[in-house]
């Protein structure tokens, strides 16, 4: 993979974490021997820093890495609710009791997230949480099996259906955005340090 494929493949799935719209975004890429995929991460990892997004690999299978792009301030904030924090209780996560605890705390629970991951028994779906998804629809979604839901686009929806499409929408156009920036020429690193593209 090389350096324009990796930002059509950010622009594409990570456009509305990267303005702030979006707590993270969890992406699959291919992992090769020559180790391309870390040096890409290392070279874009300064201005993805600049905007507020730090970089973490959380799970591999075969020839694949999860890597999850976050917001921690946004994350923490999120992790913070109530109905949040009781599926995170539930699966063994450190719960934080203040922001300021949430803040340190987050790593932990990167880390938990990532172990749950590893250990290949389920995959973990309050990974949502993690995705900045409302918890009512991580828990319909854990408590139906993934079925039964109201509506699909960035996540399956199981309330607040009218909301989440409208957010939907936020992240399209957001994409789009982005998208349409790189296919102009313009490079990653240009559209983030730039807030007005």
């Amino acid at each position: 993979m090389g350096a324009s494929e990796f930002e059509a493949v950010l622009a594409e799935h990570c456009a509305p974490t990267f303005r702030g719209l979006k707590a993270a975004s969890l992406i699959s890429l291919p992992v090769d021997e020559s180790g391309e995929l870390g040096r890409l991460i290392i070279r874009y990892a300064p201005c993805l820093a600049r905007c507020g997004v730090s970089v973490r690999r959380i799970g591999s299978a075969s020839s694949r890495a999860l890597i999850l792009f976050y917001r921690a301030d946004i994350l923490a904030r999120l992790l913070m609710r109530p109905m949040a924090k009781s599926v995170l209780r539930r699966y063994g996560y450190p719960v934080a009791r203040s922001l300021d605890e949430a803040t340190v705390l987050l790593s932990f629970q990167i880390e938990h997230l990532a172990e749950r991951i590893g250990s290949g028994d389920t995959f973990p779906h309050e990974i949502g949480l993690f995705l900045g998804y409302p918890p009512s629809d991580v828990v319909g979604f854990i408590r139906h099996h993934g079925h039964d839901y109201l509506d699909c686009g960035f996540w399956k929806v199981y309330s607040n259906e009218a909301a989440a499409k409208k957010l939907f929408g936020f992240y399209r156009k957001c994409t789009d955005h982005f998208v349409s920036c790189l296919a102009a020429g313009k490079q990653l690193p240009e559209i983030l340090d730039n807030p007005f593209f």
